[in-house]
């Protein structure tokens, strides 16, 4: 939701969910024995079902995102041999400094709750047009965040426990439509890689083919682009509900 013309934009999601996840809590764990170790979130087995439980979350977000350009430069002109030769729509270079503020509270059956209020601080932007064969395009994100935090979460899938995170990336062109990204976070109080993800992209004017990789959550994805049919339908990828992504807590 746009906010006037003031440039922030406003989002929110609020839904409930019957969920069985790992969890920690042993008053949750029928199946476990009295003296038999608890379930540990480093633990890669997650098949166990006396690791697991069943309970309802009701979870509401709203973001606030705040862009503000510090500069911009002029696109090339939309024919098919300068800003068209690569991509659907000719590139602006920009650099931009984005504010954003979220709010978070998850309630749970078992009466625990999460809250959590995230503030943040970013610069994002890309320079070149991608018009020509080499090293003509490169974007970069860079996003400071700091959480505040009331209460845990039973599961260890949404818990928050990163409250002090650097978030960054990047985009270079390599050989004409080829580009090839990475992107990643760190918990600036341990040093822990909290995501990461390799991206390589082939890119042309009427489609475009991104394979994308995450080494930390072992999933791949195939994406495939086409443009310039007017398209009126959804957007929905050709997957199931195996694979969803949980980031600061809230699934998206």
């Amino acid at each position: 939701m746009p906010l006037g013309e003031t440039g922030a934009q406003l989002s929110f999601q609020t839904g409930y969910q019957s969920v069985n996840a790992r969890t920690d809590r042993r008053e949750l764990l029928t199946d476990l024995q009295p003296f038999e170790p608890l379930p540990d979130d480093d633990d890669d087995d997650d098949s166990d079902p006396r690791s697991r439980a069943d309970l309802g979350r009701f979870q509401s977000v709203v973001s606030l995102r705040y862009p503000l350009t510090i500069w911009s430069g002029e696109p090339l002109p939309a024919t098919p041999a300068q800003g068209l030769r690569y991509t659907s729509k000719p590139v602006v270079p920009f650099v931009q400094m984005v504010l954003g503020l979220t709010g978070a509270t998850s309630l749970y059956s078992n009466d625990e709750d999460q809250s959590f209020v995230r503030g943040s601080i970013g610069f994002t932007g890309q320079f070149g047009h991608f018009s020509r064969d080499f090293f003509d395009y490169t974007g970069f994100n860079l996003t400071y965040s700091q959480t505040g935090l009331s209460g845990q979460s039973p599961f260890f899938f949404d818990r928050v426990e990163d409250t002090n995170v650097l978030l960054f990336g990047f985009v270079q062109q390599i050989y004409k439509g080829f580009r090839a990204g990475y992107q990643s976070g760190i918990n600036l109080e341990n040093g822990d890689i909290l995501d990461d993800r390799i991206t390589l992209e082939y890119s042309r004017r009427t489609y475009g083919v991104v394979l994308s990789f995450s080494p930390r959550r072992r999933t791949g994805t195939l994406s495939l682009r086409i443009s310039d049919f007017n398209w009126q339908g959804g957007t929905t990828p050709f997957s199931g509900e195996d694979v969803r992504p949980v980031g600061g807590g809230v699934v998206r």
